[in-house]
């Protein structure tokens, strides 16, 4: 198996690693709604975050393909 990007992965990653860089916060952070909040929280920040990802086009829904002929 050869683990090395093309220059097209490469370029991918990069652009999504600058995309979590600016916009996403780790789960540590006090401020991201993670720890001893509330469900009724936790789903807010949760879906705030579907959101910004779905705003930025890196939200898809992935539907499992058929085995039927």
């Amino acid at each position: 198996m050869d683990f090395n990007d093309t220059p097209e992965q490469a370029k991918f990653r990069a652009k999504c690693r600058e995309w979590l860089e600016a916009n996403a916060e780790l789960k540590e952070s006090k401020s991201s709604g993670h720890g001893d909040s509330s469900l009724e929280d936790h789903l807010k920040v949760a879906k705030a975050w579907q959101q910004k990802k779905y705003e930025a086009g890196w939200a898809m829904l992935i539907g499992q393909k058929s085995t039927e002929a």
